[in-house]
């Protein structure tokens, strides 16, 4: 049959080798005769590739065709209504899916959340694995008291009254944790991760640190350095939509660059080969862009104050032991004003690396030139973090 036959044919395919009819929706015309006959539907061709029905212990053999038809043929996406069709429960059902493992078949599990009865859908697998199924996370806490054991059965029976050895805050310890001691003979219980991770960070320094009396020679040092500098550079991470643009602004112009440049202990975005010079291209979340987050806008974050950090102390190190200026090309300038960022450039190269600004958000072009603009804006990486810090909005918890 041709595919436009095909796709006139409204009527049902038949199968020669099993005699059940068929839609043609689970059908390629390229297996179908001119009559509407096909020498194998898909379930036989299943059948056929894994050599014959399976054997399932707790199935007959019409009982696995049966679930076969079911699923390959996708008369329904829910395991409850084929756990009807074959009068088995829903368990043995799911059994049943995993054995046979027909693949790219989405099947869902109708239940009742165990807390206010209303009707969910879930995977398979979560089914099996979870003893109770909630649908929210607002049931689950309501319904969880109902559901912890109690007395001797619960899991503070006989705990033990301390306090958090970091903020000093009640806690209730099993013995077995209570009377554990760590390899310097230590004895510590807290209250949370968070207090872990605070107390080891003030007190297992020094000899207690994971470190300690463990010595690097300068060659493995500098081993390291050249590994987590080779490893940064290969992320494709680095790709993002900004820097290809400023690719192919550099590519048009026929300017040789490198990228990920490696300067002792950092990578540059851009390396102008021929002229000694840095271009880096700035996000405007990542890097902080003043014009987004200021006292009008948005606050910056933690991560954000980071990553602040770092550039200045990038800036700082490659001006000392370079004497390069880096140009700084941000993500508004570069999707909204690409003919300034490629003047912007240009004049960095022509005036090698010495501008009045390094900061594509300082400049405008007028008449086809490039001008100051009239407010110069202090990025935060030139800046004492004292102030900005009251724009920063801290994590909670």
């Amino acid at each position: 049959m041709t595919k436009e036959q095909f796709e006139e044919y409204d009527g049902m395919l038949h199968c020669k080798n099993c005699g059940h009819d068929v839609p043609k929706i689970h059908m390629a015309y390229k297996r179908v005769y001119q009559n509407g006959d096909i020498t194998r539907c898909n379930v036989c061709d299943w059948i056929k590739r894994h050599n014959g029905i399976p054997v399932i212990e707790g199935f007959t053999e019409d009982e696995i065709k049966t679930a076969l038809y079911f699923l390959i043929y996708e008369k329904s996406s829910y395991m409850n209504d084929l756990a009807d069709v074959l009068n088995k429960s829903i368990d043995e059902t799911i059994r049943l899916f995993h054995v046979l493992k027909i693949g790219n078949k989405k099947c869902w599990i109708k239940s009742n959340c165990e807390c206010c009865g209303k009707e969910i859908e879930t995977f398979p697998n979560v089914y099996t694995k979870t003893k109770h199924l909630y649908c929210s996370e607002t049931c689950y806490w309501k319904d969880k008291p109902n559901k912890m054991p109690k007395g001797k059965d619960s899991q503070f029976y006989k705990r033990i009254e301390t306090s958090c050895t970091n903020c000093n805050k009640p806690i209730e310890i099993i013995p077995y944790n209570y009377n554990t001691e760590n390899e310097y003979g230590d004895n510590h219980n807290f209250c949370c991760q968070q207090c872990y991770w605070e107390y080891r960070s003030k007190y297992y320094v020094g000899e207690k640190s994971i470190s300690a009396n463990r010595e690097f020679t300068e060659e493995q040092r500098e081993k390291a350095r050249l590994t987590i500098l080779k490893n940064g550079r290969s992320s494709s991470r680095f790709n993002s939509g900004i820097q290809l643009k400023i690719n192919d602004l550099l590519d048009k112009n026929n300017i040789n660059y490198e990228r990920e440049h490696i300067i002792k202990y950092y990578a540059v975005d851009n390396y102008l080969q021929d002229f000694n010079l840095i271009i880096e291209v700035m996000g405007d979340y990542w890097h902080g862009n003043p014009l987004r987050y200021n006292e009008n806008k948005y606050s910056l974050n933690e991560m954000q104050q980071r990553i602040i950090l770092k550039d200045k102390q990038k800036k700082t190190y490659i001006f000392n032991h370079n004497n390069i200026n880096i140009l700084y090309l941000w993500e508004t300038d570069i999707n909204k004003k690409p003919e300034l960022c490629e003047l912007l450039i240009l004049e960095y190269i022509k005036t090698n690396g010495y501008l009045e600004n390094y900061h594509s958000f300082n400049w405008k072009i007028k008449d086809g030139s490039l001008f100051l603009c009239d407010k110069i804006i202090t990025p935060y990486q030139d800046m004492n973090t004292d102030k900005y810090r009251h724009l920063i909005k801290k994590k909670v918890g």
